[in-house]
């Protein structure tokens, strides 16, 4: 479903998250990252795009970036 909507709208921003979040789920951390940095390259404050991206990166045990992002998405939540 989500890959029909983005074949219809590649910018549709809530088909990539839940992509995201489905290919994480499978096992494909790389390019559950590309398609959120992606989506945040379109809206930098879309909902849940910073969190997902730092959880992403946790499970590929980086902290540093996880950090990174934990700190971005708490700035995008204070505006």
């Amino acid at each position: 479903m989500c890959r029909d909507r983005l074949d219809r709208n590649p910018f549709d921003l809530d088909a990539m998250f839940t992509l995201a979040a489905v290919m994480a789920r499978t096992g494909d951390i790389e390019l559950a990252i590309d398609m959120v940095e992606g989506l945040l390259a379109v809206n930098p404050e879309y909902p849940g795009g910073m969190r997902l991206l730092a959880k992403l990166h946790k499970m590929q045990g980086n902290d540093e970036k996880w950090k990174e992002y934990m700190k971005m998405a708490a700035a995008v939540s204070e505006i």
